[in-house]
């Protein structure tokens, strides 16, 4: 289970799992763009979330990039892990929220 989820505005989203005791796994780093960046043109992930994209009962995580204006998905494995990013154009600056049903 998702318990902690944190956004990284350099290289990706950090997502930390919970160990049931209130403590927490060290966090493994998922890229959030397909795209080839550079140190001072990165990526800028921002309002990271979570919902059920594709309604199969995983949570996914979904964010923005507002460097390359772009909306995207990692779709969750149903084990806490996450697969590649799936990115789209978000048809000029990406929104800073990102309103999902819950």
């Amino acid at each position: 289970m998702l318990n902690n989820l944190l956004g990284n505005d350099f290289t990706g989203i950090l997502v930390a799992l919970g160990n049931g005791n209130g403590s927490f796994q060290p966090p493994s780093l998922y890229s959030s763009t397909i795209q080839d960046y550079y140190f001072f043109e990165n990526p800028y992930t921002a309002a990271v979330q979570t919902a059920d994209i594709n309604g199969v009962g995983i949570p996914d995580l979904v964010y923005t990039n507002q460097n390359f204006s772009t909306v995207g998905v990692l779709f969750g494995n149903g084990d806490g892990t996450f697969g590649l990013p799936n990115e789209y154009p978000s048809g000029g600056a990406a929104p800073l929220l990102l309103p999902l049903p819950m």
